[in-house]
């Protein structure tokens, strides 16, 4: 997501786009979000959240790769409704995942351990883009491979299922009872 909030804008004026259109783009993109949020939150109490998880990464990764490959303003568009419904989306369902997978009794430590990581990983993304840009002269490369890496998550959170609960050993009633 750190690469979205600093190179979004220059992505799209690199591709010839007035500041206008990227602008607009920008707005559809943020509007999408806004209204997939409530939806995604009915259907997160129907299907399974990986299942959504699996649809909104694939969605917002179609979306990177069209952005990489767009030369049309139907495809920026495109871009901004595919993202737009993956990363709005995403932000619903990541909580009912983390305490489905990991419980809710540790669920404050194990996210406090995480996020260092994922901060650490959105502020260092727009740096490595930035001088991907440098080094290529264009955005298209680096946004072609994160949407791969989102590919690649769609797919790891689909095939992971959520764990069983934990069996504990509980001692014989009768050998509690020995002296």
């Amino acid at each position: 997501m750190g690469i979205f909030t600093i190179h979004q804008i220059p992505a799209i004026t690199d591709k010839g786009y007035s500041l206008g259109v990227a602008s607009a783009v920008s707005i559809t993109l943020s509007s999408c979000s806004l209204v997939v949020k409530p939806i995604v939150g009915l259907l997160s109490e129907r299907f399974p959240p990986r299942y959504l998880a699996a649809i909104c990464f694939s969605l917002g990764a179609s979306g990177v790769v069209v952005l990489g490959l767009a030369n049309t303003m139907f495809l920026l568009f495109l871009f901004a409704i595919l993202y737009g419904f993956g990363a709005g989306a995403s932000v619903v369902f990541q909580n009912i995942i983390w305490a489905d997978y990991y419980g809710r009794q540790h669920l404050g430590a194990i996210r406090g351990m995480v996020a260092p990581f994922a901060a650490l990983g959105g502020g260092i993304s727009p740096f490595i883009a930035g001088w991907m840009f440098d080094t290529t002269g264009s955005y298209d490369s680096i946004l072609v491979m994160m949407g791969g890496g989102a590919f690649v998550a769609a797919v790891l959170i689909f095939l992971a299922h959520p764990p069983g609960a934990p069996v504990r050993d509980f001692p014989d009633a009768n050998e509690s009872n020995r002296t």
